[in-house]
């Protein structure tokens, strides 16, 4: 079964995590995989918008597509770790090792978003360890 179907068919608020690993930060997560231990799948996520209330972020529009399953480890490989380092949410900074390790790890990302299923999920995260709604794009 696919993650959009696994997610689509559980409620969000039951949504566990597992693992993110993100490589974009501001504020929170805003781009990255997540590994849900529920319902069980891999997905890669992008912040697509924020709510702006009185000069702070509040809820964040995030569209979720599947990815295979054994993802999360390629991504840690990417940094070269086996486990991430921080749990829930890891998010790897500083600078590079060298131009060589970031060409690696930007086409192993870019090879990522290219395996990542069609169907696009919309949810409803603050802190994006906590969902509260599923939106399905509108196909035309």
């Amino acid at each position: 079964m696919s993650a959009s179907t696994l997610l689509r068919d559980t409620d969000p608020r039951g949504w566990q995590i597992q693992q993110v690993v993100t490589w974009d930060w501001h504020d929170g997560p805003r781009e990255g995989v997540c590994q849900f231990s529920h319902p069980p799948c891999t997905v890669f996520f992008r912040v697509m918008a924020e709510q702006w209330l009185l000069g702070k972020f509040g809820d964040r529009l995030v569209a979720l597509q599947g990815v295979p399953d054994g993802t999360l480890p390629d991504v840690l490989s990417l940094w070269g770790v086996s486990a991430a380092p921080h749990t829930p949410v890891w998010a790897p900074h500083g600078e590079y090792e060298s131009a060589e390790q970031r060409a690696r790890i930007e086409a192993g990302i870019v090879k990522i978003m290219e395996s990542a299923d069609p169907e696009v999920l919309v949810v409803r995260s603050k802190d994006f360890e906590s969902f509260d709604e599923v939106w399905l794009p509108v196909k035309a």
